[in-house]
């Protein structure tokens, strides 16, 4: 009867566990993907959205140059991350994150100000510098 009591104890604590973690996991985390052709992709302009709790948000990402136009710079111009939050009235900012072409996104992005399903990622180049990018990773919190 001890030992009984002793397995249900223990499957009672992974199960715990485990949904804790598969909370965590999946409680405020999204998934993006970009092209960058030119200089901008907006997340509220082609109607990407992501879901966040409220508290900090990370960023993991990767991004990589999938064709070069004619005519275009010899040097890579830095790419922006900037999380919004959709709201009535101007959109929130809240925070961004800077990389070169060599690095990718990781990291603290920015601060979730309210659980939402409204938040969305703006990534630019200062000028369009003729390398286009593709990219993809996960903003969570």
């Amino acid at each position: 009867m001890k030992k009984m009591k002793q397995n249900l104890m223990a499957i009672a604590t992974v199960m715990a566990t485990s949904f804790a973690f598969a909370t965590m996991t999946f409680a405020g985390s999204s998934n993006y993907r970009f092209t960058l052709d030119h200089r901008v992709v907006d997340g509220s302009d082609n109607g990407t959205y992501h879901s966040l709790d409220k508290g900090t948000v990370y960023i993991d990402g990767g991004h990589y140059e999938y064709l070069t136009d004619k005519g275009a710079l010899s040097t890579y111009n830095n790419i922006t991350y900037v999380l919004y939050r959709s709201r009535f009235g101007p959109d929130k900012s809240c925070g961004s994150i800077e990389c070169d072409y060599y690095t990718n996104p990781s990291g603290k992005i920015g601060t979730a100000d309210e659980k939402s399903s409204k938040y969305y990622l703006q990534i630019y180049k200062v000028e369009d510098d003729g390398h286009n990018i593709k990219g993809s990773g996960t903003i969570y919190n």
